[in-house]
């Protein structure tokens, strides 16, 4: 298996402590191959276990919290893509949210609100209010959401740039210089312009997500309870 020439451990204490911002982090991340380390190799990954993935991330959040939290944010919405059924998006986002060239953040799950969406011939437009967000960043992101579109709830794949889609202060405030380093805040949709084209699945990939999210969870605990 290849070997990566540096790694988040490495880099976190020096070139992290220095990021100008949490888009510079995510950068910083994806060239030390964070987000390759257990990608599949047919989609330029490194096919690691998952255990060596959340080897990585516990000795990050030892070392950097916010990155962390980005780390987390991106890892859930590229594991999203590749859960989801529209290849065609996924080929298009993928690349650069596995370079850190792009941020992406996964919202929601059964006990979390879905977004609304209200049809208007030919797309549809959706509202609602997710609160509690990392790796929002100013340079641009991906939202990875659940919504309601009349009697169907899936996921759908939200830009930033989009019209209506507002980034606001986290909920309560918090830590400023934590939430201004790993992107935090919630977001907010005033009819964003939806089309089929961004549908990411049904609601069948929600367990799915929770699956990835525990093993995550698990590995990690593993992880920190081996010895040295």
């Amino acid at each position: 298996m290849p070997v990566m020439h540096s790694s988040p451990v490495d880099l976190a204490p020096q070139a992290l402590a220095t990021s100008r911002s949490a888009a510079h982090t995510l950068r910083r991340l994806g060239q030390a191959g964070l987000f390759r380390l257990s990608l599949p190799s047919e989609h330029g990954g490194l096919d690691a276990p998952l255990r060596d993935l959340a080897q990585a991330l516990t000795r990050l959040r030892a070392t950097h919290p916010a990155a962390a939290r980005l780390a987390l944010a991106q890892l859930g919405a590229i594991q999203a893509l590749l859960l989801g059924d529209n290849v065609a998006l996924r080929e298009f986002r993928l690349p650069a949210l596995v370079a850190g060239e792009r941020a992406a953040v996964v919202a929601g799950g059964p006990a979390s609100p879905a977004l609304e969406g209200l049809p208007s011939a030919p797309v549809w437009r959706i509202s609602g209010l997710l609160p509690g967000l990392a790796n929002l960043s100013g340079d641009g992101f991906s939202l990875i959401a659940r919504a309601r579109l009349g009697d169907t709830l899936g996921w759908v794949c939200l830009d930033s740039e989009t019209d209506g889609l507002d980034v606001l202060p986290p909920h309560p405030p918090g830590d400023a210089a934590l939430a201004r380093q790993a992107g935090l805040g919630d977001v907010r949709c005033r009819r964003v312009l939806f089309r089929v084209d961004e549908w990411l699945g049904e609601d069948s990939l929600t367990p799915a997500l929770q699956v990835f999210q525990a093993q995550l969870t698990a590995s990690a605990s593993t992880t920190c309870s081996s010895p040295v």
